[in-house]
């Protein structure tokens, strides 16, 4: 048995569920708590998840079981799992038993944490699916739908208000161009969390469409484009990921060293991707 309490939203959670997913073995059990995102939007998890949709019972027990699993893991009676700070890789702190293991706080953010087979089972909803390919088809008429992510909200003053991760309107305007000069006719499908923004910045813009859906809703619509510009957001990374498993002739430029593009230095440390193109956002 595995038990997991989820950090972070949906992007967090698919990189949580597939590397914990990978590290389990085929009789293990994975318990996830929370995870409400990863499932409104998938089926094919091979996980108990255990949030607001489960009786009050069940969630009951199983937090119970969290907190006491969490006393054992700093007694070293159960086997802990924590993610490695100099390559990305999962450490296993072996315990008394080690048939039952406690995942502590980690995010995975690395393509190399699984293998495609983990992801390939996992399958967006039919109802999201079908939303997303019908907007698609409505909006492009034969052109090529390409998303563009941007993300604001926590991210203008997060890492720090001197380093903030949110990219200035210059790096998405500078992809846009690319995009136009590599891709014939593309369609520019924007999703954000600040849509009266990229309206202010961007609504000028022919062949565009700017959402005001849901999360989920939007994060399905990126997965059926066929190439994207990216926050750096670990929501349009997997967006991304997703597109590219379907089509690998798919296309993406993304922010060259991620959330610290301010300070040239990768951050998540092992967020770099084979599969996508990165831009420097200051040249």
């Amino acid at each position: 048995m595995l038990i997991f309490q989820q950090s972070g939203r949906l992007g967090n959670q698919i990189f949580q569920y597939a590397a914990l997913r990978q590290l389990c073995r085929s009789e293990d059990e994975l318990i996830l708590l929370g995870f409400s995102e990863l499932q409104s939007v998938f089926t094919g998890i091979k996980a108990k998840i255990i949030n607001g949709n489960s009786p009050r019972w069940e969630r009951a027990i199983y937090y119970r079981i969290y907190r006491f699993m969490s006393f054992l893991a700093q007694k070293k009676i159960v086997t802990t799992i924590k993610e490695s700070n100099e390559c990305p890789e999962i450490i296993l702190n072996f315990g008394i038993s080690k048939k039952i293991f406690f995942a502590e706080k980690a995010y995975f953010q690395s393509e190399l944490f699984f293998q495609r087979e983990t992801i390939d089972i996992l399958k967006l909803k039919p109802e999201l699916l079908s939303f997303a390919q019908q907007l698609l088809l409505n909006l492009t008429q034969g052109r090529t739908p390409i998303f563009v992510h941007i993300r604001r909200g926590d991210y203008l003053a997060w890492r720090t208000k001197s380093h903030p991760a949110v990219l200035p309107a210059s790096y998405y305007q500078n992809c846009i161009n690319i995009i136009c000069a590599k891709i014939r006719d593309p369609f520019f499908v924007f999703v954000s969390d600040d849509p009266f923004y990229v309206k202010d910045v961007f609504g000028d813009l022919e062949n565009a469409y700017i959402s005001y859906g849901s999360s989920i809703e939007d994060f399905a619509v990126m997965t059926q484009c066929k190439g994207g510009i990216l926050s750096a957001s670990s929501f349009a990374w997997w967006a991304a990921y997703l597109v590219r498993m379907r089509q690998p002739d798919s296309f993406f430029l993304a922010p060259k060293y991620w959330i610290d593009h301010r300070l040239n230095s990768w951050f998540p440390s092992f967020i770099e991707s084979s599969f996508l193109d990165y831009i420097d956002v200051y040249k």
